[in-house]
């Protein structure tokens, strides 16, 4: 069996429609401020004296600790988080901060009880 993708028998390949690729758009959403993909923390790359393979790394631990957080998962997200913190991403660090503040987690939506007490 054929994929979709394999053997046009060498007609062109389609073209992807506008409205698609604006639905695309839509669907992926505003770029995250604290997602660093490329490793780079800021003044914090050099404090940490870390590799960049090393911070982007810390980076994925981020992006998972914030999926589990917005999933409630608050045992998993605070793991990622701290792991990613420890290597000195400033988006870990700020989401631990703001979930260990009882003011700033509260009006975030965080509750500092419940995640405070899954920190390391």
């Amino acid at each position: 069996m054929r994929r979709f993708t394999e053997g046009s028998g060498g007609r062109p390949t389609p073209a992807v429609p506008a409205e698609l690729l604006t639905l695309m758009d839509k669907l992926a959403g505003p770029p995250e401020f604290w997602d660093r993909p490329d490793g780079d923390f800021g003044p914090l790359s050099d404090l940490y004296e870390l590799d960049v393979e090393a911070r982007q790394r810390a980076n994925s631990l981020y992006r998972h600790g914030s999926k589990a957080l917005g999933r409630d998962e608050l045992s998993t997200a605070a793991d990622w988080l701290g792991q990613a913190a420890a290597a000195g991403h400033p988006g870990a660090l700020f989401r631990l901060a703001l979930g260990s503040s009882p003011c700033e987690g509260a009006a975030a939506g965080v509750s500092h009880a419940r995640l405070s007490a899954h920190l390391p």
